[in-house]
C-alpha cells in the first residue's frame, strides 16, 4: 500500500510533538512517505515546538501530545492555527477527553491507516 499523496504536493510543514522518541520517528517516517519533500518538525515538548514553528509560514498537520484544555489555551495552538494547521491530539489525556472537546485524536495503538486518515483530514475524532 502506497502512503504517498499524489494529489497534493506539500505546501506546509508537519509538526510532531511527542515525548516518545520511537513513536515520533515512526510518525515522521509516515509523514515523509505521505508528503515527500515536506518539512517535518520534531520536538518533545510543546514549548520547544512553539519556538520552532514561529518561523514557519504554513503548517499542514500537527500531531501534539498534550491534554486538550492545556493545548487549547497554549501559544502552540495559536501558532498552529495562525499558520492554517490542523491538529491531532495524542496521549492518555487526549484519548480520555479529546474527542469530547472536539479535537481529533489519534488513539493508541494506532495503525498506518489511521495516521493516513488524519493526514488526509478524513478523521474528525
Amino acid at each position: 500500500m502506497s502512503t504517498t499523496n499524489p494529489n497534493r504536493p506539500p505546501s506546509g510543514a508537519y509538526v510532531i510533538v511527542l515525548r516518545d522518541y520511537l513513536v515520533s520517528q515512526d510518525l515522521a517516517e509516515t509523514v515523509a512517505e505521505y508528503a515527500p519533500g515536506a518539512e517535518v518538525i520534531l520536538h518533545h515538548t510543546p514549548a520547544a515546538a512553539a519556538a520552532a514553528v514561529t518561523s514557519l509560514e504554513k503548517i499542514e498537520v500537527a500531531f501534539v501530545e498534550q491534554e486538550p484544555e492545556a493545548f487549547a489555551a497554549s501559544g502552540l495552538a495559536r501558532l498552529i492555527d495562525a499558520r492554517g494547521g490542523r491538529v491531532v491530539l495524542m496521549g492518555s489525556a487526549a484519548e480520555a477527553a479529546g474527542a469530547k472537546n472536539g479535537w481529533p485524536v489519534l488513539h493508541r495503538p494506532f495503525a498506518l491507516q489511521q495516521v493516513l486518515l488524519h493526514l488526509a483530514g478524513r478523521c474528525s475524532h
